[in-house]
């Protein structure tokens, strides 16, 4: 069963009402300048099978508080210790948008750590071996 101690002294995962050690964790990341609370909806309509688990990313919703970071190894140091612990369990990576990149350097540092998730899932975001193309401005 979960340590509630842990969970609550958590700053990016906060537990679901409701969990069962026997279901698969999806750890939700947020697009830029979104938050956790846009995947609230999906933890009361998850299946028997999925727990939704949002990101709280600091600078933003109930850490608005927090100043954000300006540096992906940065936020990445400070995260990756969090996910891990709560990512020894089956889990899969979703990110949407900015989201995904931080659900790709998530699941590759989880990898390295022997915690691979068992998918990881983007959207709105090109893979990232392609490199980004942006039209100009007209104006």
């Amino acid at each position: 069963m979960l340590d509630e101690a842990l969970v609550n002294s958590s700053c990016y995962l906060r537990a679901p009402k409701s969990i069962d050690d026997s279901r698969v964790r999806i750890f939700c990341f947020p697009h830029a300048g979104g938050g956790a609370s846009a995947y609230y909806r999906w933890g009361k309509s998850a299946s028997n099978l999925f727990c939704i688990w949002p990101v709280h990313l600091p600078g933003r919703e109930g850490r608005i508080a927090e100043p954000p970071f300006h540096s992906l190894p940065a936020l990445m140091e400070d995260f990756i210790p969090e996910l891990a612990t709560h990512a020894s369990h089956p889990s899969i990576l979703y990110g949407h948008s900015f989201g995904s990149l931080l659900a790709y350097e998530s699941a590759a540092r989880l990898e390295l750590m022997g915690r691979q998730p068992i998918a990881l899932v983007i959207s709105a975001s090109p893979p990232p071996n392609l490199k980004r193309r942006f039209g100009g401005v007209s104006s």
